[in-house]
């Protein structure tokens, strides 16, 4: 199904990697020709053509002049999945997929409460000061997304003397008793801002996945603001929806 509120090259791009995967396109077979896929979503050629060209470049499909595109024969989606199917968090996600994970800070400080986290934290006026911590989180030693975490001082008094080059956060939280275990998640697709384009190694002007998470206690009490910027070449997200029988459009 397309949606008109996102890229529309990425999603012809993720619908073709769908086929693939479920093998309705099979590999060493040509897939449609840009003329009919053209035809089949409604979409311009020259969107057609970047999701294809994005495909080549990830290895995924490969051209034969005067035959067609082709399913490569060792396709495998080599991308992170950090949608509702990736129950394992990022790091092992990277390492299911026989990378090695690693993480390089920014930035580390302590903040005063500002108008941002004033609104998101409206509900804890005692936390008046803030760990943030700018890391960038790589597959082998390349950069998949940055990361900005907010975490109230009161809570992780003692977090700067933890190198998070080699640790987990949530593994220094869980010694407070105090880790996030249920998430409210917000994504869109926008341009990188100027201040991440060079820790990821993008192009000016490339889209990325922006993701906003809060993170609550078992006690429903939050605990966790971060920001995620994803490279959308790097990352997938799978999202399971269900009807909830008692809303009425």
């Amino acid at each position: 199904m397309i949606d008109y509120n996102s890229p529309m090259y990425l999603q012809i791009k993720e619908i073709i990697l769908q086929k693939i995967n479920n093998g309705e396109y099979e590999k060493n077979r040509a897939i449609p020709s840009e003329r009919q896929l053209e035809k089949i979503y409604g979409v311009n050629r020259m969107t057609i053509k970047y999701a294809i060209n994005s495909l080549v470049d990830d290895g995924i499909l490969y051209r034969v002049q005067g035959k067609g595109t082709f399913i490569s024969p060792n396709v495998r989606d080599k991308r992170i999945d950090i949608g509702n199917n990736a129950d394992k968090g990022l790091t092992s996600e990277i390492t299911f997929l026989g990378k090695q994970p690693s993480s390089k800070v920014i930035r580390f400080d302590v903040i005063k409460r500002n108008a941002q986290l004033d609104l998101i934290f409206k509900n804890y006026p005692k936390f008046s000061k803030f760990y943030r911590l700018s890391r960038v989180r790589l597959a082998d030693k390349e950069p998949i997304c940055v990361q900005i975490a907010n975490i109230p001082f009161a809570l992780y008094k003692g977090a700067e003397r933890s190198n998070f080059n080699n640790s987990s956060l949530y593994d220094f939280m869980n010694k407070v008793y105090k880790t996030p275990v249920q998430f409210e998640e917000k994504m869109v697709v926008k341009d990188c801002p100027n201040n991440i384009e060079g820790y990821l190694n993008i192009s000016n002007n490339a889209l990325i996945y922006f993701c906003e998470y809060f993170g609550y206690t078992d006690e429903n009490e939050l605990v966790e603001y971060t920001q995620s910027y994803y490279r959308p070449d790097k990352i997938k997200f799978f999202f399971h929806l269900y009807k909830d029988n008692n809303y009425k459009n």
